[in-house]
């Protein structure tokens, strides 16, 4: 019996299929890390401070987020060290880290966008050029659900 209020439960089916995708290539991969890499992927160069705000963590737990989601090689990395994002220098100052992915970050993404464009073109019998759209896209909001007003991607401060 569906919920109220709840969309139809194909897409959730879709959004699972990706999780399964995500969990064959990283078998430990939790919530966080997911979370962190796709707000990285949609956001290149968002700084560590930022993903904290996205993602509704505290600093240090978007910091070890990240760190965990670095290369071996990279300055301050965490085990597992996926090898998905890494961190870089602000071009302006020292102390703040920017997120970019990595090649192999880029093509987990890719592969994750992909499984659910397909599952979202069988479901909607899209023609592969996203012609027919069930439903528009739902405006940019922050965690409390506060609008961006900006207009500049970023979600607007936190509350304190």
């Amino acid at each position: 019996m569906p919920v109220e209020g709840l969309c139809d439960p194909k897409p959730i089916g879709n959004l699972a299929r990706a999780l399964v995708f995500a969990r064959s290539r990283h078998p430990d991969i939790n919530l966080a890390e997911l979370m962190t890499l796709m707000i990285v992927a949609e956001h290149p160069g968002i700084t560590v401070t930022s993903v904290a705000r996205w993602c509704g963590f505290n600093v240090a737990q978007a910091s070890r987020t990240v760190r965990r989601l670095g290369p071996a090689d990279m300055p301050g990395a965490l085990g597992p060290m996926r090898g998905l994002v890494q961190l870089m220098r602000g071009p302006r100052e020292d102390r703040s880290r920017h997120a970019f992915l990595t090649s192999e970050g880029t093509g987990f993404c890719d592969e994750v966008a992909a499984i659910l464009k397909r599952e979202r073109a069988s479901q909607f019998g899209v023609d592969g050029h996203g012609t027919r759209q069930p439903f528009s896209s739902p405006p940019s909001c922050s965690v409390d659900g506060e609008r961006d007003r900006k207009g500049d991607g970023e979600p607007p401060a936190m509350p304190v």
